[in-house]
C-alpha cells in the first residue's frame, strides 16, 4: 500500500515572543509609554462620534496572556519578528536628495 506525502505546507515564520520589559529593552525607541499607545491603537475603536476607526495594524504582533475574565491585568507578548515586519511595512519612500529636481504629476 503507497503512503501519500502531506500536503506541503506553506512556510511560517516563528518569532520570538517577549513581554513589554523584554520588549523596551531590545528596542529601546519604543520604550514605555511609546510601546503601550501603539498598542492601545492597534485594534478598531469607536470615536467620540461613534464612527469606528481602524487599528494601526499592530494587533498582528501581539498576544494577550490575561489574568481575569474581563482582560483586565494581563501580560501582553510582543513576537519581534512580527513587529520588525509591521515597522517596515510603514516605511514611506525616501526623500529625493538636496538638490534633486522633483517632477509634479
Amino acid at each position: 500500500m503507497k503512503q501519500s506525502k502531506p500536503a506541503p505546507q506553506p512556510e511560517r515564520r516563528t518569532g520570538v515572543w517577549v513581554d513589554l520589559a523584554q520588549f523596551s529593552e531590545l528596542r529601546p525607541t519604543f520604550a514605555g509609554r511609546r510601546i503601550r499607545y501603539l498598542i492601545e491603537g492597534a485594534f478598531p475603536r469607536l470615536n467620540a462620534h461613534g464612527e469606528q476607526v481602524p487599528g494601526n495594524g499592530l494587533a498582528r504582533c501581539l498576544a494577550k496572556i490575561s489574568t481575569r475574565d474581563d482582560g483586565r491585568y494581563g501580560l501582553w507578548l510582543i513576537d519581534l519578528v512580527a513587529f520588525d515586519e509591521w515597522v517596515d511595512s510603514l516605511r514611506c519612500e525616501p526623500l529625493p536628495e538636496r538638490g534633486e529636481a522633483t517632477t509634479a504629476a
